[in-house]
């Protein structure tokens, strides 16, 4: 049956959706009272210090913060290949080579072009040609002359090295390191007696900072009571041991080290270690036939595969750290030799 009278609008109840565990209640509002046409402000979530009673009809918007990035520390290039090639450069002058500060030329080496096994003989004259030509980048011995002249393998350096994609710095303390022909008991008490000297118990330990002097790595010398061997270890900035070297004058886990690096040993290994396993091999480089070139270091860094940026720039410190303090040792034999044997006066115990 079918009625004339007017529709009267009757109320609709609308129910606010709960945005948490709170109850909320029903209201009963008029059609007519709606307000279908909702202005901006009706979005707008007050703030905490807003006038109280204020009423939102607009859902609640929340800002989602998305974590942030990590921060490139200058070292993540690292990641992009698979070891690093250091010439070491001097000046060809004798008279002016104390005063004159070491500088290293480092070259990317390719993922993939890293040699297996032993380095060739052509493999490291075109990379030492790349390095000297065109080298990745460069840094310059920051030391006094006079403790190149006196200190020598135990003085204290800074290493800054920068380009577009990298930025790092090696520093290393002055620790007194006496040698066997002359000991110094106050600085480093031997704490064994081998049969063939005395083994010091000098730790050397050299760090490795972001550009902005935030510490990345440490490589710190551990305790080895073998005679011909030496250990160093790689932590991060908790302390946190990542890799270990040991370098050993008679051999390596897989090669013979005796008279390396020189023509007779092309190579001298350094073992890298993880968890006490083998996982890599460093090598130092015969760097030329002349005796002149057998005083510049030519060595190979190389990354094992899935290493971070931190773990490969602290690879770079263990090995720049063994470079200063055994293969500038043998440097400086070779160069006092070479003197020696110029004046006609025999050649010292400690050469080779």
């Amino acid at each position: 049956m079918r009625s004339d009278a007017p529709i009267t609008p009757s109320p609709i109840r609308r129910q606010s959706t709960p945005v948490s565990s709170a109850v909320t209640t029903a209201e009963v509002v008029p059609v007519t009272a709606l307000n279908m046409e909702r202005t901006p402000e009706a979005f707008v979530v007050p703030s905490p210090s807003g006038p109280s009673g204020r009423r939102n009809n607009g859902p609640v918007l929340e800002a989602v913060h998305a974590e942030p990035a990590p921060a490139d520390r200058g070292v993540d290039y690292l990641r992009e290949f698979g070891g690093i090639f250091v010439r070491q450069r001097h000046l060809d002058s004798s008279l002016t080579l104390p005063f004159r500060s070491n500088t290293y030329d480092m070259l990317e080496v390719q993922t993939g072009h890293v040699p297996v096994g032993l380095p060739s003989s052509d493999w490291t004259t075109v990379m030492r040609n790349l390095a000297t030509a065109a080298p990745m980048m460069s840094a310059a011995e920051e030391s006094s002359w006079q403790g190149r002249c006196c200190l020598k393998s135990c003085r204290s350096f800074k290493l800054n090295f920068r380009s577009d994609h990298l930025s790092f710095t090696l520093e290393r303390p002055f620790i007194c390191e006496p040698n066997f022909d002359a000991l110094c008991i106050i600085c480093a008490p031997p704490v064994y007696m081998p049969p063939c000297g005395v083994l010091s118990f000098a730790q050397q330990n050299l760090a490795v900072q972001d550009a902005q002097g935030g510490l990345l790595a440490r490589a710190q010398e551990r305790p080895d009571f073998c005679p011909c061997r030496r250990t160093f270890g790689v932590t991060d900035t908790n302390g946190s041991e990542m890799y270990r070297f040991r370098a050993c004058e008679c051999r390596s886990a897989r090669r013979c080290n005796a008279c390396a690096p020189t023509a007779c040993n092309s190579s001298y290994t350094v073992d890298v270690l993880q968890g006490g396993e083998l996982v890599s091999e460093s090598h130092f480089l015969n760097p030329g036939p002349a005796p002149l070139f057998r005083t510049r270091s030519n060595f190979i860094v190389t990354f094992p595969d899935g290493a971070s940026a931190t773990e490969r720039v602290g690879l770079i410190a263990g090995m720049m750290l063994i470079e200063y303090s055994i293969n500038e040792k043998k440097q400086s034999s070779l160069w006092s030799d070479g003197r020696r044997t110029a004046r006609g006066l025999p050649r010292s115990a400690s050469g080779s």
